[in-house]
């Protein structure tokens, strides 16, 4: 089955109903991809969450950081990675990406999506990402 992280900023996208990321989402939901997530990287989705510049009550949060927690496989990162220097954090989901095998890494991060590709792992938009999946279903 596909393996696949979606950055902190899909994940809150998402919760908020906004188009691709939201039905990016939705494909992990009906059980189609596996998530796969980091401690570190389950961390600063929840802080993201919790800033809530977007008025979303605590208790959808909470539900919404539930679900993601129970669909996501867990992975420690053994190997730390160095390629994105402008915006070091984004080498979090490079090594959550090769420790868990994934298949995809699904952001909007301008410094990742640059990569397009790291190690085999394709970086994707929302949109390619579920363009992608669509026509690997068809």
């Amino acid at each position: 089955m596909v393996r696949v992280i979606f950055d902190t900023n899909i994940l809150i996208s998402a919760l908020l109903g906004r188009g691709p990321p939201s039905e990016a989402l939705m494909i992990a939901l009906k059980g189609k991809v596996h998530l796969v997530t980091s401690i570190e990287l389950f961390s600063e989705f929840l802080k993201g969450m919790r800033r809530n510049k977007f008025g979303i009550p605590r208790n959808a949060q909470d539900r919404f950081a539930s679900v993601i927690y129970i669909l996501s496989d867990f992975v420690e990162p053994q190997e730390r990675v160095n390629i994105i220097t402008i915006d070091e954090a984004d080498n979090r989901i490079l090594e959550a990406a090769l420790e868990g095998k994934v298949n995809y890494i699904v952001s909007g991060d301008k410094h990742l999506r640059k990569l397009k590709e790291f190690k085999g792992i394709k970086i994707l938009s929302a949109r390619k990402f579920i363009n992608k999946m669509d026509k690997d279903t068809q």
